[in-house]
């Protein structure tokens, strides 16, 4: 195979890299709920721009960028996630009224599981586990009272 065509697709990679970085970062801003989008963009858009780099040649600025852009997106992403959870985590443990809400959630969908399956939760998971579950000695436990 001669240079030129190494070159070309080398540079398809690279376009492809940077491409996936941008996306991978306006996903993680905007479609973080969907985490699997950035990450796959953002991971594959750092595959892209590896794998544009021709034997013993520069990696391109179009290289560069897409390399960057995938890992911002990724780090963005992991970045955005960790501050939510933590933050949740935080409100379950000092605000009772936030507290009092997630457990009136929590009994609601268990009475729609009763209302749709005939049987309550606990039934249930005992059927398939063998083991006693409760959700109020779980959450009580984490988040202590």
């Amino acid at each position: 195979m001669d240079s030129f065509h190494l070159e070309e697709k080398g540079d398809k990679f690279a376009q492809a890299a940077l491409v996936l970085g941008i996306i991978s970062i306006f996903s993680a801003i905007f479609l973080f709920w969907t985490f699997f989008i950035p990450l796959v963009t953002g991971g594959l858009a750092i595959i892209f721009a590896l794998l544009s780099k021709s034997q013993g040649k520069k990696i391109s600025k179009k290289s560069k960028l897409g390399l960057i852009l995938g890992i911002i997106g990724s780090v963005l992403l992991t970045t955005i996630l960790t501050t939510m959870i933590a933050s949740t985590i935080y409100r379950l443990r000092n605000d009772e009224a936030y507290r009092n809400e997630v457990r009136e959630s929590l009994s609601a969908t268990e009475d729609m599981m009763e209302s749709m399956y005939g049987e309550e939760f606990m039934d249930q998971y005992k059927e398939l586990y063998g083991d006693d579950f409760s959700f109020e000695n779980t959450f009580d436990q984490l988040f202590g009272e």
